[in-house]
């Protein structure tokens, strides 16, 4: 529960059995010597003695009535909320919460059966040595998650190197600050162990700053590429669209030119419908003609052979009329013995 102020007078607990001396063993005066650190130095109040009568269960009611009121008065004054004294544990205040880790680490140290954990007292500075370690540790990763966070693109050596020592410093730094017990030999153990830790780490997250540049050289080879590809493609693109406009002018042009074309291949139509039309009617017109050629010739060719006939008929009538007439003509001149001329 705690002890007397070495300095005050009389008979003294604390300073009788639990003070370091001599004739004790190393081991027992580490012991003794880590109480000091452990706990808080406060002052232990002594009831009387409750009397010679309690012997049994059975008889509390026979206990001194001194011993009784006294420990009325300590019950009631412990329990005050203004007398209530908060625990610590190796310099911070013992709560539900901080004892949790403790008593996983006990019980883990425990159970591996470490040969080197002989009491609670040890395995505790263990314990409070190891969680001051991960302290650092969680520190250094939390501050390089920063520090990446805010160079995506990872950083020369020189500045990763003077960033992690600057981080070392500061972890160590950490882990000498958090509350502990075991004095010098467990901190330079676990000071040993951190740097050894922390050296694991900077080579780790060297590579990945390493990774990080590459990977920043490659994005910036890329993107370089991607915006002369999209120069190129806006110089194509005005390429497109000068060539549309081009094509489109040209077409405009051509349906102009077609459109005269059509134009003109539909008065063509018209004008072959119309060639047509007077074509049909010069036919019927020269059918016509040939028809009314061919009434008047075989009319002509009548007439012809009808006066044929008429002259032939005249032609034998003149015939006849020679015939009589020389007749006549040669009666006569046998007759008259003249010749008619």
């Amino acid at each position: 529960m705690g002890y007397h102020d070495d300095t005050t007078p009389g008979r003294n607990y604390k300073r009788e059995k639990l003070n370091a001396s001599a004739d004790k063993s190393t081991e027992a005066n580490f012991l003794r010597e880590q109480i000091d650190e452990m706990f808080p130095r406060v002052s232990v109040n002594l009831l009387p003695h409750p009397g010679n009568q309690l012997a049994s269960r059975s008889l509390l009611d026979r206990l001194d009535e001194d011993f009784v009121e006294s420990v009325i008065g300590f019950v009631e004054n412990s329990l005050k909320p203004e007398n209530i004294i908060k625990k610590t544990f190796g310099g911070e205040i013992l709560t539900g919460i901080t004892l949790k880790p403790y008593i996983a680490k006990w019980k883990e140290l425990f159970e591996r059966h470490n040969p080197t954990v002989t009491n609670i007292t040890e395995a505790t500075a263990k314990v409070q040595n190891l969680m001051a370690l991960e302290n650092a540790e969680k520190h250094f990763d939390s501050k390089m998650r920063e520090f990446f966070k805010a160079n995506i693109e990872g950083v020369s050596d020189h500045e990763y190197v003077c960033k992690t020592n600057q981080l070392k410093e500061e972890c160590f730094l950490v882990f000498k600050q958090t509350k502990k017990i075991g004095g010098k030999i467990y901190e330079d153990q676990y000071s040993s162990d951190l740097n050894k830790t922390l050296e694991r780490k900077i080579e780790h997250h060297q590579i990945l700053n390493m990774e990080r540049v590459a990977v920043a050289v490659r994005t910036k080879k890329l993107e370089a590429e991607r915006k002369e590809l999209e120069h190129q493609f806006q110089i194509s693109e005005q390429k497109f669209r000068d060539h549309k406009v081009k094509s489109e002018a040209e077409l405009q042009n051509f349906q102009q030119k077609l459109s005269v074309v059509s134009e003109s291949m539909n008065q063509a139509v018209k004008d072959k419908q119309v060639l047509q039309d007077k074509h049909h009617q010069l036919q019927l017109d020269l059918q016509s003609i040939t028809n009314e050629a061919a009434k008047n010739r075989l009319h002509h060719e009548n007439g012809i052979r009808e006066l044929t006939a008429k002259i032939e008929q005249q032609q034998q009538t003149i015939h006849q009329l020679n015939i009589a007439r020389q007749n006549a003509y040669d009666s006569d001149s046998s007759d008259d013995g003249c010749v008619i001329s």
